[in-house]
């Protein structure tokens, strides 16, 4: 699951997507753009006719008292004081809207009995342009729910130019926008870091998921601001936006603390992910089918997410508790903090205006961002640390400090790779010829030169076929994993070449003895081919003039 999700998030999202950029076409929706100015109340003046058949006057907003699946009619005289060719603004709350002048329709969104993926269009937006001539007509508003709680909303209604009506939305409800874009830069700023981290290999899940969590908490925002119609124009889509994002949120949630706490120290959290997952499949292929809608499978969502942050919060604080975590410490306050906005956000949707939905939830969001982008930066910052002293400590265990090439134990590492691998083995061994004379009379940084210079003649010379050891003291070992007379020879001769040179420059005598052997796998054991080697450098270092006891009878001389 952990390695899944982003690209099953990242597929849900592309789906829907692609799905919604091919709808407005198809069902004809209108675009909202500005043009003109002005603005004015639309609210006073209207009649309604009551159950009784009673007409009453009604001033805007109102809830009128309505039961499930009845249409709301109300009716107003345009007055000759109507701005020719002005637009209403009508915010429609889980319903579907038709609306007429003197009879004749001139604007409906949805039908009376239903709408594609639903019985409704959601909330949305709706700018209707009157054409001139119309005053002192009879202008009729139907608004049809198939829910009791949004039967009977009529929402403030405003009339004038569309850009002025257009300004009068971006002015209330752009607090809300902004922070919905805040939402999404910060989580694609934290989603990049993930990569950054993981091309310098000091990488984990926590930014991945946190990253993704954030980016779908944007688009929830976003959808709820109110504001993307008049960016898309497609009321359908911004309905689904906001339910989408809402229904995958628990997923890389719950991914994130899974890796935060410890991964698989809780076990249930990676499967309630999954189930998670499973929900929003099975919501999309419901809502696809027009089984149920996006309202009555929200509320299923919307209680199953509580359930989701009241176990990351159970979890959170028994690590806590039994493991002193400052992690799990940080996660129940940041927990506590989601739930009691997500409580609070759950009763305005069910109970209050829908006017206003998202406002606690919103904040809650920002508050357990704010509280884990900390946390997440301290904890990625540790595991870091934690990583480059690892990596530190590990090259200490296989580097030589002296040369800065491998050591005895990166050998004995390599070896048993290559043994697994390889066919044949070319082995190589070094002996600096004369070191404790080296460092008898000339001293022991001299010595150390002698053993750096030797390993920078074997590096050139053979680096391109193998990997260099320093076994010990003056002893060196060469490991190439084929067999190449030719390129052997070449290297052998540039190496003694070099030493050459090296010898001439160094106020010491410096030579290096060497000896070679090759290791068939199945004709003879490792450890002979090693001796073989070992008895030719050992024969090169008698033959050499610069052997151990040529250089002392020079120095009696």
């Amino acid at each position: 699951m952990r390695k899944l999700a982003p690209y099953l998030i990242g597929a849900a999202i592309l789906f829907w997507g692609f799905l919604f950029v091919l709808l407005p076409g198809y069902l004809g929706m209108e675009d909202i753009s500005f043009d003109t100015e002005a603005a004015y109340d639309f609210n006073t003046g209207w009649s309604w006719t009551d159950a009784a058949g009673q007409q009453q006057s009604v001033t805007l907003p109102v809830k009128l008292p309505a039961a499930e699946g009845e249409t709301v009619t109300l009716t107003r005289t345009l007055p000759d004081t109507f701005v020719p060719g002005a637009s209403l603004c009508v915010r429609t709350s889980l319903q579907n809207i038709r609306v007429l002048v003197d009879g004749k329709e001139i604007y409906s969104r949805g039908a009376v009995k239903g709408t594609y993926l639903g019985r409704v269009f959601g909330s949305s937006w709706n700018l209707i342009r009157l054409a001139s001539g119309c005053e002192g007509k009879t202008l009729t508003l139907e608004l049809y729910s198939p829910y009791a709680r949004s039967s009977g909303i009529v929402n403030a209604i405003f009339y004038g130019s569309r850009t002025a009506l257009l300004y009068h939305i971006a002015k209330t409800y752009m607090p809300g926008f902004i922070l919905s874009i805040a939402l999404l830069l910060i989580g694609l700023v934290i989603f990049v870091r993930h990569f950054v981290l993981h091309e310098k290999k000091y990488n984990n899940s926590i930014l991945l998921y946190l990253g993704l969590f954030i980016l779908l908490a944007g688009f929830w925002t976003a959808g709820e601001s109110k504001m993307l119609q008049f960016l898309f124009g497609n009321s359908l889509f911004l309905l689904l936006l906001p339910y989408l994002s809402l229904m995958l949120l628990p997923v890389p949630y719950l991914v994130y603390m899974d890796s935060l706490l410890g991964e698989g120290r809780h076990r249930g959290m990676v499967p309630f992910a999954w189930f998670f997952f499973a929900n929003f499949t099975v919501c999309s292929a419901l809502i696809l089918t027009q089984t149920l809608d996006f309202y009555q499978v929200i509320l299923w969502t919307d209680a199953w997410i509580g359930v989701g942050v009241v176990y990351c919060l159970v979890c959170c604080f028994y690590d806590a508790v039994a493991y002193r975590s400052r992690d799990a410490r940080i996660q129940v306050w940041a927990a506590i903090v989601l739930l009691f906005f997500s409580v609070a956000e759950l009763f305005n949707f069910m109970f209050s205006s829908l006017m206003n939905v998202s406002n606690y939830l919103r904040i809650g969001i920002l508050l357990f961002v704010a509280i884990n982008g900390v946390a997440s930066v301290q904890k990625i910052e540790q595991l870091n640390e934690a990583e480059r002293e690892k990596a530190y400590l590990q090259k200490l265990a296989f580097t030589d400090l002296l040369t800065g090439g491998a050591n005895r134990t990166a050998f004995y590492r390599d070896l048993e790779k290559l043994l697994a691998e390889k066919q044949v083995i070319t082995v190589v061994q070094f002996d600096v010829n004369g070191l404790k004379f080296i460092n008898d009379h000339y001293g022991h940084s001299s010595g150390d030169i002698a053993i750096r210079d030797t390993y920078t003649c074997i590096q050139d010379a053979f680096g391109s076929l193998g990997t260099c050891y320093r076994m010990g003291g003056d002893e060196f070992l060469s490991l190439l994993p084929s067999e190449d007379s030719e390129a052997l020879a070449r290297a052998t001769e540039q190496f003694r070449e070099q030493v050459r040179i090296l010898g001439m420059q160094r106020d010491y005598p410096f030579s290096v003895a060497l000896g070679s052997s090759v290791y068939h796998r199945g004709e003879q054991a490792f450890e002979r081919s090693m001796e073989l080697s070992d008895e030719k450098m050992y024969e090169n270092k008698r033959s050499s003039k610069l052997s151990r006891e040529d250089i002392a009878a020079a120095n009696l001389m």
